[in-house]
């Protein structure tokens, strides 16, 4: 159903969803929220957001990795944010930039492609006046001010 509204919608050209599955690994960034929960934070003057049930659209491109490593994946709170960790979960996407606390919001994830292991991080550089960052026991955003330290343990994944 994904792929068919896809080219329908004219969100994406045929040819260009054919690359896209067909790719050996595909490597998103989602700049907005997917989720039924929260709400746009508030004075937050760039709300990026899907409902839930949109969901469909990110499986229908095939996306292995996706990134959550923006200041827009948070725009909807820390209930949208799990939420929408959750359903790429559910989908069997990994995510990169955001999680649960500041440790799983740093976990890199790794691939085996055509035999060689690649590792995905993912950060936001903005300056962060909404406080969507993770923290200790607060889901979030790995900010770019702590993306060295992701790099340090990116030899030691503890997310598949």
């Amino acid at each position: 159903m994904g792929s068919e509204m896809c080219i329908r919608d004219r969100m994406l050209s045929e040819q260009i969803l054919s690359a896209m599955t067909g790719a050996d690994a595909l490597f998103l960034n989602q700049e907005f929220s997917i989720s039924s929960k929260g709400e746009a934070l508030s004075g937050k003057t760039s709300i990026l957001h899907a409902n839930a049930e949109r969901m469909n659209i990110l499986e229908a491109l095939g996306a292995d990795v996706v990134s959550l490593g923006n200041e827009h994946a948070a725009g909807y709170g820390q209930d949208a944010l799990k939420e929408n960790m959750e359903l790429l979960k559910n989908a069997g996407m990994a995510y990169v930039g955001a999680g649960t606390d500041a440790a799983d919001a740093a976990q890199p994830v790794y691939l085996i492609i055509n035999g060689i292991k690649i590792g995905f991080t993912s950060a936001s550089g903005m300056e962060d006046s909404y406080d969507m960052a993770a923290g200790d026991g607060k889901a979030g955003i790995l900010e770019y001010t702590e993306a060295e330290l992701s790099l340090i343990h990116i030899s030691e994944p503890t997310r598949p």
